[in-house]
């Protein structure tokens, strides 16, 4: 191996205390002088944690709930118009059945509104809005349609690509149905 270069040390550097030893000592010293106020620190900040861990829980929750109830409306939507539905078997956890495309959009619209009710600046609300503006448009109120389908548009400005398009896209044929030409013309210049 190597051969280590002996250090001669002076008595008096021997009886210093350790660097290391002299600085916990003073580290403890001061802690034990301040320990209700680094007990009070510790305390908030722990609080503090806890309140935002909480709070994204509650943020968390709630973007389920409002997604839950979306797909809830979709699952309306969705369904096929079964004339005499109403006499056929149905189970437990099967899907509303609906005699008349007029029953389902009704569900649909009721569904849509609870969302909007609850949760009309979440994402799952917004598109709700733009859901519910289809309703609408099927249910030949062309003027709430076209309240939905701009509300849609102020609110999402240019952040929803292919869903702003077909906002727009129904924003034309709302004002076609009230024979609106040139709003039409101009939805569709957007």
């Amino acid at each position: 191996g190597i051969p280590m270069a002996k250090k001669k040390y002076t008595r008096k550097q021997l009886r210093q205390p350790d660097e290391f030893i002299s600085a916990s000592n003073k580290a403890w010293d001061w802690l034990s002088k301040h320990v209700k106020g680094v007990a009070v620190m510790a305390a908030v900040t722990l609080l503090i944690v806890g309140a935002a861990a909480l709070w994204r829980s509650h943020i968390e929750n709630k973007a389920k709930e409002a997604t839950t109830l979306l797909h809830n409306a979709l699952e309306i939507q969705q369904q096929l118009v079964i004339p005499g539905a109403a006499k056929l078997p149905k189970k437990d956890g099967d899907p509303p059945r609906f005699e008349t495309a007029k029953a389902k959009n009704e569900a649909a619209l009721k569904a849509y509104n609870k969302v909007l009710s609850q949760f009309a600046d979440s994402g799952p609300g917004r598109m709700a809005l733009l859901l519910r503006a289809g309703v609408y448009y099927d249910l030949g109120q062309h003027a709430k349609a076209v309240t939905d389908y701009e509300a849609f548009l102020t609110k999402t400005g240019t952040d929803q690509g292919r869903f702003r398009l077909a906002a727009i896209e129904g924003l034309a044929y709302a004002y076609e149905a009230q024979k609106a030409w040139d709003k039409a013309l101009k939805a569709v210049s957007k």
